[in-house]
């Protein structure tokens, strides 16, 4: 009897455990298929990740992957009731969505324990494919020529071109660059060291746009759909007459030459990156840049600390260049300077002003790739606040972390909202900045609606009038949640547009070809100080 009884007691844990087991909630599945959004085909070996409360981790969110079988079919088990994030890669595709660029992203709702949705689907577009050859005046293949492909963006406040992908030409002249999201694109030829084609010679390779112009204003754009390919981009390059520009660096303080430094020459109109107009000063701070056409440049000189702590040295000069060489260019450099300012607190409002944080942003086009980051500024408890190391130049300020139902705008410029713009002079410091916090912000409350029905996980977008559609800090971003209801607070008095995606990338909200394209669809909206819309949107498709 004495080994009977454990036995009969271990039986009857395991019973109440077991029994334990079955009153614990039930865990939830997705599974699904991931597909080519064109031929509805599966695709094999796609990588399929999830992100959410999954019930191993509570309400914690965590990221899963698996890999889709033989016929694109993936699992994702024991999950809890929640909201999750489903995206999908494949080598040479790409979001189907408003966005059109990375991953296709789509969001699920599990409302019940024990709930199943067996039939999710994730299509992903196929990209598009351009190709083509470059060849010379006479025909002849031009090889390690740089290709790059380019669509309009906003760039430091402005619209510009932005790379998207590039490639090289072989030694057959030829390019073929791949997985492109749908859009339009131009093509910029160039070599990234332009040199005189014979020994003495002043005629170089200059960058050159599709289909065979040197000006950019005359580029043709090229329209990619999903999956297609534009074969036979071909381009010629003919040699231009170029010239060659000399200087130094010297220190604008000291006066003594900079040894060292790197120097850019970078076209007003559209400026390209990598630069193709670069050089290295030597010891004694000279230098000489070869295969410049003639234009209107910003020329830049950056030098490195002369030790660990030291910070570099900057200057900027705008430089005109005619059809003659330039043998005398002198660039001034300086070390950064501290810009300075205040927030005061409009009314008796308590805030606490040290979770706002100050970011400052150049306002030339060029400076994303050649002024270099400066560091974001924490406001102190008194609304105090620096930046450090701010080279001479342009800029916009903004601030983040605003409390909610606030906005800030500047009083140095007396009162314009938008004006948050500065100018900071070669080696001079800018103080006494005047911003103030107004407790009087407006706000969108509403809901989303998909086929007359609540759309959970999508995205609401404001826009700004398009006046204002150039600074960052006029936008807001967010997403609905399970009931298909959204809340945005903090909106600067104005007019706005206000829209709804099944899905779209980050970036896309300042991509004016993005937003042209769905102009139509959004909702106009007029804020006054206080005021509190609220607004019901129908959601864009992302097919």
């Amino acid at each position: 009897m004495r080994r009977v009884l454990p036995a009969f007691l271990l039986f009857t844990a395991a019973l109440a455990f077991a029994q334990d087991a079955s009153d614990a909630s039930p865990t939830s599945r997705i599974s699904g298929t991931v597909i080519d959004s064109v031929t509805q085909q599966p695709l094999a070996g796609s990588e399929v990740t999830l992100r959410g409360p999954t019930a191993s981790s509570g309400s914690n969110w965590k990221s899963l992957s698996v890999t889709a079988d033989a016929e694109g079919h993936f699992t994702f088990d024991g999950l809890a009731v929640g909201r999750y994030i489903i995206s999908a890669f494949q080598t040479g595709y790409v979001n189907m969505g408003p966005g059109r660029a990375g991953s296709r992203m789509r969001t699920a709702n599990l409302t019940a324990p024990g709930q199943t949705l067996d039939d999710f689907t994730v299509a992903l577009t196929p990209g598009g494919v351009i190709s083509g050859h470059v060849t010379n005046s006479a025909g002849k293949p031009l090889n390690q020529v740089t290709v790059q492909v380019l669509r309009h963006e906003y760039i430091s406040g402005h619209i510009d071109l932005g790379e998207v992908s590039s490639a090289q030409t072989g030694k057959s002249g030829e390019y073929h660059i791949t997985s492109l999201s749908p859009g339009h694109y131009f093509l910029r030829f160039l070599y990234l060291d332009p040199q005189p084609q014979k020994p003495g010679s002043d005629e170089a390779y200059i960058a050159t746009y599709y289909p065979g112009t040197t000006d950019q204003s005359q580029a043709i754009a090229l329209t990619i759909r999903a999956g297609e390919e534009l074969g036979a981009m071909d381009a010629t390059l003919t040699p231009r007459h170029t010239m060659t520009v000399k200087g130094t660096v010297v220190d604008a303080v000291t006066k003594t030459l900079c040894s060292d430094s790197e120097i850019n020459l970078i076209p007003k109109e559209g400026a390209i990156f990598p630069s193709p107009y670069h050089a290295s000063a030597d010891a004694k701070g000279r230098f000489e840049i070869h295969g410049v056409p003639a234009g209107e440049y910003i020329a830049t000189a950056e030098v490195e600390g002369e030790a660990s702590h030291a910070t570099k040295k900057f200057g900027q000069k705008p430089v005109r260049i005619s059809e003659a060489n330039v043998d005398n260019l002198e660039l001034l450099v300086a070390r950064g300077v501290e810009v300075s300012g205040r927030i005061r607190i409009d009314g008796k409002t308590i805030v606490d002003l040290t979770q706002i944080t100050g970011s400052i942003d150049s306002t030339e086009t060029w400076a994303r790739e050649y002024g270099g980051e400066i560091e974001d500024a924490h406001v102190r408890s008194d609304g105090s606040f620096i930046f450090y190391d701010v080279p001479e130049g342009s800029y916009r300020i903004s601030f983040s972390a605003v409390p909610p139902g606030t906005y800030i705008k500047s009083s140095t410029s007396g009162g314009a909202v938008e004006d948050t713009s500065i100018s900071v002079p070669r080696a001079q410091s800018v103080t006494a900045l005047d911003f103030s916090l107004n407790p009087n912000a407006a706000s969108i409350t509403g809901a989303a609606l998909s086929d007359e029905q609540p759309a959970p996980g999508v995205v609401v977008l404001v826009v700004p009038s398009a006046d204002r559609r150039s600074i960052y800090h006029f936008y807001k971003r967010v997403v609905t949640d399970s009931q298909g209801k959204f809340s945005i607070a903090g909106l600067i008095p104005g007019d706005y547009k206000l829209f709804a995606f099944d899905d779209m990338r980050r970036g896309a909200m300042m991509d004016p070809d993005f937003l042209a394209e769905f102009e139509t669809a959004g909702k106009d909206v007029t804020l006054k100080e206080g005021d509190s819309a609220t607004i019901q949107i129908d959601v864009i498709p992302s097919d």
